[in-house]
């Protein structure tokens, strides 16, 4: 299988990984095989160091295979002193760099994670990038372990990874949405049920095959995109274009293997954007329905998430307003940090709230009471 043969099934896969995390260890040991390395890591997440920060998404994997036991590790034990990471948020976007340019001579001799971790992982002549994450203030970051070859690394192996990392981007922007939007497993046809984000499936022309109630509302409103003769269109003639690049890309008019991509639109009564995820959906061979799915567009408006009403949480489960509040907020996505600051509350004062939502719904984990509280959204909000 020739270097080609590899990018496109990892194109194909990264598609597929979109909806499952469950392939992310396929696709990373596709990347090492492509890019000669030993293993991989990528990382999304947002924040500062003074701040705090958040990690929404890791897997540290060694060709094709997770290796939790030594991520865990990491994170418990090197990451808050990890000398690369400061000086790699401080890179441009895509900038591939060698430990080497990250570490000073005496960091890498008396460094613990270098010397230790790195040693074990075998990171200690790794590549290592930043790419701009889906929203403000985000960041992906992916480590490429040691190559193969040995310490050094190829023109060809740096080129394959630059080749990969808008695809890896867009990986991640998709993933994060249907994460925000709680539908991460979900099938192509199960995202039409979910009501967080705009989920519109178009066949190989790219005509609307169906949309779910969230996206009909955005091209209803007909700011920013709208619904022309079954096609969705942007209202700017500059976006219009930009989405044109991305449809031709995913639905390639010759049969050929589709490429993901994202774009952001304009509205005019909206300060915010429309970001919108353009997937392609991969078919069983020899599949013939006439009008059956080939792309799968995520429409994501930040300025409008699914509102949950608290009261209807309180009637339900005999919450408390701040119970209630806390409930809907984390259904809406937002996490404890957030909730306190927003609340005015500290954050062992809404953890406590937390664990008398716990008590009164019989769950345990918070997964468990968003899936529950979002499935509750088409109740009516007003009781008597």
């Amino acid at each position: 299988m020739n270097d080609q043969d590899v990018y496109e099934r990892i194109l194909a896969l990264l598609h597929e990984a979109v909806l499952d995390d469950a392939k992310w260890p396929a696709v990373s040991g596709l990347i090492d095989t492509a890019c000669r390395s030993k293993g991989n890591m990528l990382v999304f997440g947002e924040g500062t160091v003074k701040s705090g920060i958040e990690i929404y998404f890791s897997m540290l994997c060694y060709r094709g295979q997770e290796c939790r036991e030594l991520e865990r590790e990491y994170y418990e034990n090197y990451y808050a002193t990890d000398e690369r990471l400061p000086r790699l948020r401080q890179l441009p976007d895509s900038f591939i760099t060698h430990i080497d340019d990250l570490l000073t001579e005496e960091e890498k001799k008396v460094s613990p994670t270098y010397n230790d971790a790195f040693s074990r992982a075998s990171m200690q002549h790794c590549l290592n990038v930043r790419l701009d994450g889906p929203g403000s203030g985000t960041r992906i970051v992916m480590a490429v372990a040691d190559s193969v070859g040995g310490d050094s690394w190829s023109t060809a192996q740096v080129r394959m990874l630059e080749r990969l990392l808008p695809h890896i981007r867009h990986y991640v922007g998709a993933r994060q949405a249907l994460a925000d939007a709680r539908a991460l497993g979900s099938t192509v046809a199960g995202l039409l049920d979910n009501v967080l984000a705009g989920v519109i499936q178009l066949d190989a022309r790219g005509r609307i095959v169906a949309m779910n109630d969230r996206a009909l509302g955005i091209l209803g409103r007909g700011d920013g995109l709208f619904d022309e003769g079954g096609y969705v269109r942007a209202t700017a003639k500059d976006d219009q274009a930009a989405l044109d690049r991305v449809l031709d890309c995913a639905l390639p008019r010759f049969q050929g293997l589709g490429e993901s991509g994202s774009v952001v639109v304009g509205r005019v009564n909206a300060l915010s954007r429309l970001v919108v995820h353009v997937t392609p959906v991969k078919h069983p061979q020899g599949e013939s329905r006439p009008r059956r799915v080939a792309a799968l567009m995520l429409v994501v408006d930040p300025a409008s998430p699914a509102r949950i009403d608290p009261d209807m949480l309180r009637w339900v489960f005999g919450f408390t307003p701040a119970e209630g509040q806390l409930a809907a907020m984390l259904a809406e996505g937002r996490s404890l940090r957030e909730i306190a600051a927003v609340t005015g509350r500290r954050e062992g004062t809404v953890r406590w709230h937390l664990k008398q939502i716990f008590q009164k719904t019989g769950l345990s984990r918070q997964a468990e009471v968003v899936q529950v509280v979002l499935s509750l959204t088409g109740l009516p909000a007003n009781r008597n």
